[in-house]
């Protein structure tokens, strides 16, 4: 079993953290989540039926774990797959983002999705090529912040609020607060799509 330095998400308790690993068997590779305790010792393990994750577990407030590729799964705190959904044709190479209600929200090959807590499709919408590197983020108000060949922000209901253009190649994490977003460099008004302070 070889670990996938990927990253780590944590419990709410604290007391198990998640990690991607990979092991060979009979000539074939596989992909496992994997749920460890605090000294490293395995509580169990989930595998995956994709070759590669190119994003962190998430974890919701109740123990959920959330894990995705060409395919999106759920995970209960036990390690029970709750539900799957496939993307034919797609791959998501960042982090999904859930509201304040459980909706939850996954970017695919340019898609944006929408599921219920319970894995029932709500939506999706195209909105453009999108780089990898640019987790989804969602405010207070369940706006959900999408990069694409621009900046979307996008209502819980699936439409597009505002867009605004990007002068730079988006990298890392936005940070979001007080009605202002700082954004590769360039400080918006999230309620307008406003373009306030560009730093080049």
């Amino acid at each position: 079993m070889e670990f996938i330095p990927r990253g780590v998400a944590f419990a709410p308790d604290g007391e198990t953290f998640y990690a991607y690993a990979k092991s060979q068997e009979e000539g074939q590779w596989k992909l496992w989540l994997l749920a460890m305790d605090r000294s490293g010792e395995e509580r169990w393990r989930a595998e995956l039926d994709m070759f590669h994750s190119e994003t962190i577990p998430m974890v919701d407030n109740a123990g959920r774990i959330y894990t995705a590729s060409q395919k999106f799964y759920v995970h209960g705190p036990s390690g029970k797959l709750l539900w799957k959904r496939s993307f034919p044709g797609k791959e998501v190479k960042m982090e999904a983002t859930i509201d304040h209600n459980g909706q939850i929200y996954v970017n695919a090959s340019n898609w944006l999705y929408s599921f219920d807590y319970k894995g029932k499709l709500r939506w999706r919408i195209y909105l453009g090529s999108s780089p990898a590197s640019q987790p989804l983020i969602c405010d207070a108000e369940n706006v959900i912040y999408y990069t694409g060949d621009k900046l979307y922000a996008v209502s819980d209901r699936g439409k597009v609020l505002w867009s605004a253009d990007i002068d730079a190649a988006p990298f890392g994490t936005a940070t979001i607060g007080f009605h202002r977003m700082l954004f590769t460099g360039t400080l918006f008004d999230v309620d307008r799509g406003q373009q306030l302070i560009a730093v080049k």
